[in-house]
């Protein structure tokens, strides 16, 4: 009975520091992704600002 006992405090005691650990890693993963989205965004915005500065430079020649 104290083997259980003495591994539920440990499994305990060591259960939030896992849990911090697995959400930092999700928390990481979802910010990378979001990071990676606005990049994609401003990439395609500064192309089509390019274009549009493009045209407008052909249509006024």
């Amino acid at each position: 009975m104290e083997k259980t006992t003495t591994f539920n405090d440990s499994y305990l005691k060591s259960e939030p520091s896992d849990f911090i650990a697995t959400n930092l890693h999700q928390d990481e993963k979802v910010l990378s992704e979001e990071l990676n989205k606005r990049k994609l965004t401003l990439i395609s915005l500064a192309s089509l600002y390019a274009v549009l500065i493009i045209a407008s430079f052909i249509f006024l020649s």
